[in-house]
């Protein structure tokens, strides 16, 4: 079999851990020379261009951590989540009757997920921890090389992402986004708000 710690290798250090991916060190280029416009209509800066040097092999949950695993953590640690984020009405509308197994956790403050990935630390008795920015954009980037992970095609990116799309505009009439012009893309990447984890194809590690 494959080594838990070879590139690509896929494993769960528990059975109830998240599934796991090994990411193998490189280098790539992050940041860029230009501002990209958000969803609440300001403007954030990408640069200055640099190369970073990612100098040891890493793992990386494969999916978005889920309800239900994050409220297992609450339950099992008796954490108090301290954000104090709320969904719209039309956010909780569109996800009714989807199982917590399925969606991506919102709502959750940056002290709250280092407490979650300190919980697993201790539960499974390995190192967990939050990434890097940079980790983080090199391990989305899938070694592409390319401005999305897929390659350069801004088209193709309904297959492979949870964007704001045009059936997520429906669902956002009363968001600031609403009010930015042409913050939507075209195309439908099926799904209006939280899409299910792992629905979309990835880049071209493919695992």
């Amino acid at each position: 079999g494959q080594s838990a710690s070879a590139p690509d290798a896929i494993f769960q250090d528990c059975p109830t851990c998240p599934s796991m991916v090994v990411v193998p060190p490189g280098q790539f280029v992050m940041g860029e020379d230009h501002y990209s416009r958000m969803r609440d209509g300001s403007l954030r800066p990408h640069g200055p261009a640099r190369r970073i040097d990612i100098k040891r092999a890493f793992a990386v949950a494969r999916f978005e951590v889920t309800e239900a695993e994050f409220t297992a953590f609450v339950s099992a640690s008796g954490y108090r989540i301290e954000s104090d984020c709320r969904l719209s009405d039309q956010e909780l509308a569109d996800t009714v009757g989807r199982a917590p197994a399925a969606l991506p956790v919102v709502c959750v403050s940056w002290r709250d997920a280092d407490a979650y990935v300190a919980w697993l630390a201790e539960r499974a008795g390995k190192p967990y921890r939050l990434l890097s920015e940079a980790e983080w954009e090199y391990a989305a980037g899938a070694g592409s090389g390319e401005p999305w992970p897929w390659g350069a095609i801004t088209q193709d990116i309904c297959l492979h992402a949870n964007v704001l799309d045009q059936s997520a505009m429906t669902v956002l009439q009363d968001h600031p986004v609403s009010r930015v012009p042409n913050a939507a893309v075209t195309c439908d990447d099926g799904a209006a708000t939280r899409a299910p984890v792992g629905q979309y194809q990835i880049g071209r590690a493919h695992v």
